[in-house]
């Protein structure tokens, strides 16, 4: 964008020297105003079908109008109509050019030495504000599941309160992704810009498929949980069971993001052993299996089993056993840009 503003000032400079050289002292005039006026207009046509037509290159055709316009209209004014001394359109373009490389110069020294990277910075603390903000959607998502499967089924949320709850899951979950579109923007900002590092867009692009999947996951579970009550039968002999599972899972969650979130806000560097681990829940999903079996076998559970809480449950444990996968990738992206709590040269 940066690069785009300094071409598009340059060639609408340039092109207003060249218009008024070429009708200066023409016709009695000391620019010819009508020969400047037809070709400024053939000038601005194919810049004002960028501008109408081309939004990613607006900027540009702006700028390059204002630049040509600024030049052509100074002498105009000045030495056709107040007919006072001012600065030929060569001396104009001069100081123009000297004052965009004073501009430039100026950057480079707070980019290269003073704020350095600060799009790749401002991206990175966006990174981390993203996944706090997931920990607490997380926060609120685990909430909502033990108000709607609690490990005593005589302490069942109302459904009023539950659906409240939902409609404020979904909020977070709309600005979530709205945080997600904003960080995209980020990354093209950071790719512009000049670093001694070489820049590694698969990093950002990592997390935020990984950020968003996990949303995906959660938004399943909730919609699979509902508002509704579940067959006490369910919660008496299949929630209950499992509840400790759920438990080990909501802590696991939480743990991961916020380890993640501290790291990406602090560049600090995490385990490389985290608490993540499938192993539980390849034992939850074994035992929800064993139990679906017993169930089934029963008279009232062959009957619980073939209604909705049953694959209201069994959905909702595929969802969340999807949930580590993810974790694993935002934490594996934050060991990639920080490196390791065991290979950081300061614990040495």
């Amino acid at each position: 964008m940066f690069a785009t503003q300094v071409i598009a000032s340059g060639l609408g400079t340039i092109t207003g020297l060249i218009i008024l050289e070429i009708f200066h002292n023409v016709g009695g005039y000391g620019y010819n105003p009508y020969g400047v006026c037809i070709l400024a207009a053939l000038y601005s046509l194919p810049l004002q079908y960028i501008l109408y037509e081309k939004p990613r290159l607006f900027v540009f055709g702006l700028l390059a109008l204002a630049s040509c316009g600024s030049i052509i209209i100074h002498e105009i004014v000045f030495v056709n109509v107040i007919r006072i001394p001012f600065d030929s359109p060569a001396l104009q373009t001069g100081k123009a050019f000297v004052a965009l490389v004073t501009a430039l110069g100026l950057v480079l020294v707070f980019q290269l030495f003073i704020l350095r990277t600060p799009a790749r910075r401002i991206l990175r603390l966006a990174m981390g504000e993203l996944v706090r903000s997931t920990l607490a959607y997380t926060t609120v998502h685990q909430a909502y599941v033990r108000a709607a499967l609690p490990d005593d089924p005589k302490k069942a949320a109302p459904v009023a309160a539950l659906r409240r709850v939902e409609r404020e899951l979904a909020q977070r979950e709309n600005q979530i992704i709205r945080d997600m579109l904003g960080i995209s923007g980020l990354i093209i900002a950071a790719a512009a810009e000049p670093s001694s590092v070489p820049w590694r867009p698969h990093i950002p692009h990592r997390l935020l498929q990984a950020n968003g999947l996990l949303i995906d996951r959660l938004q399943e579970a909730r919609i699979a949980l509902g508002h509704n009550p579940f067959d006490p039968f369910i919660m008496e002999n299949m929630i209950k069971t499992l509840w400790p599972y759920q438990r080990q899972a909501h802590l696991t969650a939480k743990i991961s993001l916020y380890l993640s979130a501290t790291s990406l806000l602090s560049k600090s560097p995490l385990p490389r052993d985290t608490v993540i681990t499938d192993q539980y829940l390849q034992d939850f999903i074994e035992d929800a299996g064993i139990i679906s079996s017993r169930l089934a076998a029963t008279e009232r559970g062959a009957t619980a089993v073939k209604e909705d809480s049953f694959t209201r449950f069994w959905f909702f444990i595929l969802c969340i056993g999807d949930i580590p996968r993810h974790l694993s990738q935002i934490e594996s992206v934050c060991k990639e840009m920080f490196g390791t709590l065991e290979d950081d040269p300061k614990m040495k």
